[in-house]
């Protein structure tokens, strides 16, 4: 029983990414309602499932892997869906994708100097900072989207902040990423000679 229980956290994630579509679906289908409701029950899930990892040691190799992914493929489909209705501005966006490619890469690069096996990249806080202020990005839009009056120089205020967090968090991996590989060459050529 305790050994089944261990994937709550991956089913619960499993579960975000198949509301990932039908929340895109309701934003292309200005059923901007119905797409704040599934992204406010996909940012609890998210919550729900950190917890039990953390609180239970239900920690898994996929979880570490499924859980990023999760994050990820929801805001990045969302700033796509928004800069697509116009809703974000090109800038914000390419700077969104350019980080996550630069991190994809850095890991498949570090992957390849320390011989195919998997990479430990733990979220940097300026990575936590990006995710949080993106998430309550993509919130207001939704919640300006459905007739809620915001103040413009909020939304306009959390773009740049966005913005800003993306590029410092791109910086603090390429910063780690150089590090690590360094690493992994002085101890591949330090094996060699050994």
């Amino acid at each position: 029983m305790r050994t089944s229980m261990r994937h709550i956290p991956n089913t619960i994630t499993c579960v975000r990414l198949v509301l990932l579509p039908f929340f895109l679906y309701f934003i292309l289908a200005a059923e901007v309602q119905w797409a704040l409701c599934l992204f406010a029950i996909m940012g609890v899930s998210d919550a729900v499932d950190g917890w039990l990892a953390k609180k239970y040691e239900w920690c898994s190799r996929l979880g570490s892997f499924l859980d990023p992914l999760a994050d990820k493929l929801m805001l990045v489909s969302a700033f796509i869906v928004f800069l697509w209705l116009g809703w974000l501005p090109v800038w914000l966006v390419s700077f969104a994708i350019a980080r996550d490619v630069l991190i994809g890469s850095g890991y498949l690069w570090l992957r390849h100097l320390d011989g195919g096996r998997p990479q430990a990249i733990s979220p940097s806080l300026p990575s936590k900072f990006n995710t949080v202020f993106q998430v309550v990005l993509v919130l207001l839009i939704l919640l300006a989207q459905s007739e809620v009056f915001l103040p413009l120089a909020l939304i306009d205020l959390m773009i740049f902040t966005s913005g800003i967090t993306t590029v410092l968090s791109g910086a603090d991996y390429a910063r780690t990423a150089f590090s690590q590989s360094r690493s992994l060459r002085a101890r591949r050529s330090f094996s060699r000679t050994a």
